[in-house]
């Protein structure tokens, strides 16, 4: 007991140990603002991505055909206000409106696509094994 382990109480007798505290899941008003700011900064960016995407139409040029994409991510990077590193990071937000406009609103005839992770969303108040399972119900919720 010396070596810092902690031993089980006998079987029917209870816990001494006091449960660790939970982070509170409430918003603060520092998170909403920061929420709020990264609103702003993506509507700030997103003409300037859509000028940059607009430079490079593509044309489906066999509309009729059934198209399974193999892939597609979702994910919302805002709080890289602006940021990015070696502009290759064009699109800071990319969530169900922007795939639906990339499979119906390209002319393509984009039937099935596969979601695949991002490393977004990962929660940030749970043992880091656990993180990506914020992703997994981001995912589940967009799909509800």
């Amino acid at each position: 007991m010396g070596c810092g382990k902690s031993v089980a109480p006998p079987a029917g007798e209870p816990s001494t140990e006091t449960p660790p505290e939970k982070k509170s899941t409430k918003a603060t008003s520092t998170d909403l603002a920061k929420l709020q700011l990264r609103r702003e900064n993506w509507k700030s960016n997103q003409a300037s991505f859509y000028s940059w995407l607009d430079q490079t139409p593509e044309e489906a040029l066999e509309p009729e055909i059934e198209i399974v994409d193999p892939h597609h991510h979702l994910w919302d990077m805002r709080e890289l206000a602006g940021h990015n590193l070696l502009g290759i990071f064009k699109q800071q937000y990319y969530m169900l409106e922007e795939l639906l406009d990339d499979c119906v609103g390209g002319g393509h005839n984009v039937t099935h696509t596969v979601f695949m992770q991002a490393h977004s969303f990962h929660s940030a108040d749970t043992d880091p094994m656990m993180a990506p399972l914020g992703e997994v119900l981001m995912a589940q919720g967009v799909a509800a």
